[in-house]
């Protein structure tokens, strides 16, 4: 029987960065029936810097290339899974994120495209000189008649006035 077998250290808490792979190493370690000293031999790290990143002495997220190589070797993950559980990589990294005006660009596009709708398309010195707000509210119209979703992102927001008190009053007296 080894000593100072892996489950006996303390993994990191859930939420710290790095938590979730120190968690799987030291689980994978106790199934191995490893010593906390083999883990260290495995991910080729000496065991007191081990203990730091366990502890969160050292932060996970800064652990080489090559030492997350060697984690996820051991757990036996692809090597990307590793940098995400490592949080130095995040899902987010793996998504192009467009600005409002690239997207509004594209709706755009599809709408001079769209035989149906390439007459409404305004040209681009109108285009151009549009309040960002009409420009969303058209491109908006757009994809409700075309059913697309372009713009359903949720970093856009369309500014709306409130109405004005005369407005208010009107629409009581239509009541």
């Amino acid at each position: 029987m080894k000593q100072s077998n892996a489950s006996s250290g303390s993994a990191r808490k859930e939420g710290v960065p790095g938590a979730a792979l120190m968690n799987a190493l030291w689980t994978k370690a106790r199934i191995k029936g490893d010593s906390q000293q083999d883990l260290a031999r495995a991910l080729d790290i000496s065991y007191p810097y081990l203990i730091a990143l366990a502890s969160g002495i050292k932060p996970v997220p800064q652990m080489s290339h090559d030492k997350l190589r060697n984690a996820a070797q051991y757990i036996g993950v692809p090597v990307i899974q590793a940098f995400l559980m490592a949080n130095v990589l995040q899902p987010s990294d793996f998504v192009m994120s467009l600005s409002m005006d690239d997207r509004l660009q594209r709706v755009l596009e599809a709408m001079r495209a769209d035989p149906m709708w390439c007459g409404f398309a305004p040209t681009v010195a109108v285009w151009n000189q549009m309040p960002k707000d009409a420009q969303i509210a058209l491109c908006g119209m757009y994809e409700h008649a075309a059913q697309t979703h372009w713009l359903s992102a949720p970093d856009h927001e369309v500014s709306v006035p409130p109405p004005s008190k005369n407005a208010r009053r009107g629409r009581a007296l239509a009541a």
